[in-house]
């Protein structure tokens, strides 16, 4: 849902721009839905921050402003549904998106686009997979962009697209091996023929009747905080459940009270630590449990002391 919200955000900051290149007001503003693909996507890339480049327009466009769920299951055994003209036109005019059937293989959103060329029109499907890790490889991205290649071409797609959105997961610093018999230096970066590049023109290879494959990583700085929520989204119930429930292995530690495993920022999860009240109560357990004489209880102990031991 935070990344849906991301792709709308990307679409909204394209559709004010081009209220203000076309000095539009009132309910004229609303009125605009389709966006240039190409600027959208390179908008996604970019962690949502503008530049003062006039809007790259294309003859394909992305117009959905909100995402439901279909949970019909008539696409689980092959996406051929998924591309029927008449099915992608209504969706598009709809300004839907969809999110698919919980536990569907391989994609997570499906996004209408409309190509206009020749005075002709005709609507292409987008298929998202969406991947929230902190750590996720080049290598990874690779296997990901593979399986939805395949799928598709396993059910004779031939003009669609297939996106992978990495959210969360800044990119890895790839250093070059050690040079090989011929002297080259080869990276170990394996994700480059699928990430999409700074200006590149996904509209042309989509007009030109192909299967496009690309990832996009949202950077974990994005313009509009999301990737900062998402990281601090937990729910403190759940917070709480494995703070008070790590007693035994605390002791397995050795009850000292100067391990560095047992530091908050090696043993909490990484948004945990950053959240005070959860540090300090994670500290008072850590004490609690190094402590023989019992001279010290954890804050939830003072509270609920039969919950505790």
């Amino acid at each position: 849902v935070v990344v849906a919200l991301y792709m709308l955000f990307c679409g909204d900051l394209l559709r004010k721009r081009i209220n203000e290149e076309k000095n539009l007001k009132g309910i004229k503003q609303y009125r605009q839905f389709s966006v240039s693909l190409d600027a959208w996507l390179q908008l996604m890339m970019s962690g949502g921050k503008e530049t003062e480049k006039p809007i790259a327009h294309c003859d394909v466009s992305v117009g959905f402003i909100q995402v439901c769920r279909n949970t019909l299951r008539s696409y689980r055994n092959s996406w051929t549904s998924l591309a029927n003209q008449n099915f992608l036109q209504h969706i598009f005019e709809s300004g839907l998106a969809f999110y698919v059937f919980p536990n569907c293989p391989i994609i997570d959103i499906v996004v209408p686009l409309r190509l206009m060329q020749d005075k002709k029109t005709e609507y292409i499907p987008m298929f998202v997979s969406i991947k929230c890790r902190e750590n996720f490889s080049d290598s990874m991205i690779a296997v990901e962009c593979r399986k939805m290649k395949a799928k598709a071409q396993q059910d004779k797609l031939q003009k669609a697209m297939c996106l992978l959105v990495v959210f969360c997961s800044d990119p890895i610093q790839n250093k070059p091996t050690a040079p090989n018999p011929t002297g080259k230096r080869k990276s170990k970066r394996k994700a480059g023929n699928f990430e999409l590049k700074e200006g590149e023109k996904i509209s042309l290879l989509l007009a030109d009747g192909n299967l496009v494959v690309r990832a996009v990583r949202v950077p974990s700085n994005d313009k509009f905080g999301l990737t900062k929520a998402f990281m601090e989204i937990t729910p403190a119930a759940e917070i709480e459940s494995e703070l008070f429930s790590c007693h035994t292995y605390l002791n397995a530690y050795g009850q000292t009270d100067n391990d560095p495993y047992l530091e908050a920022e090696n043993a909490l999860r990484n948004e945990t630590y950053r959240n005070t009240a959860y540090k300090e109560d994670y500290e008072l357990l850590r004490k609690a449990m190094a402590d023989p004489q019992g001279t010290v209880q954890p804050y939830e102990a003072q509270k609920y002391p039969a919950s505790i031991g």
